[in-house]
């Protein structure tokens, strides 16, 4: 937590070093470039002061990744308790959407019967229909025939 508090300080230390740097060499007004023999020696300044502040962040990140090293077990210890839990959602998930296909697969299987029983009760009717009609007309048939014999044979 120190080690953080540090870093955020020399953090700081580094936005403001950086601002003066830019103040320096950056005009109050646009159009004048500010350039003499004090701007150098003030960048030089400035930019030692930065390299400084940077070497000290570097130290304090170094800082940070060692003690982020020894509490591996721990991280290690969570990222496994992370990826047991993980793994229970993924398989519960798995497991419900098995049952839906399993269920839709069932329902599709009796709409399918369904539709196979409609469809052979629809063909059975219409060929009943059909030899219904062709009864018909053959007994139309013959008795037209029979019709005809007895009007040629009564005169």
């Amino acid at each position: 937590m120190a080690a953080e508090q540090n870093l955020l300080a020399l953090i700081d230390s580094y936005a403001s070093e950086f601002a003066a740097c830019l103040g320096t060499i950056l005009p109050d007004t646009p159009g004048k470039i500010k350039d003499s023999p004090t701007i150098h020696t003030d960048l030089k300044k400035y930019v030692e002061s930065m390299t400084s502040i940077t070497t000290s962040m570097e130290e304090k990140l170094e800082q940070v990744r060692l003690s982020t090293l020894q509490d591996k077990e721990i991280t290690l210890e969570q990222s496994v308790a992370s990826l047991k839990r993980d793994i229970v959602i993924k398989t519960n998930t798995i497991e419900k959407y098995t049952k839906q296909l399993q269920q839709w697969s069932k329902e599709l299987q009796e709409l399918e019967d369904r539709g196979r029983s409609v469809a052979t009760r629809e063909n059975e009717a219409h060929k009943s229909k059909d030899i219904a009609a062709e009864s018909f007309t053959e007994h139309q048939d013959n008795s037209d025939d029979e019709s005809d014999k007895e009007m040629f044979e009564v005169a």
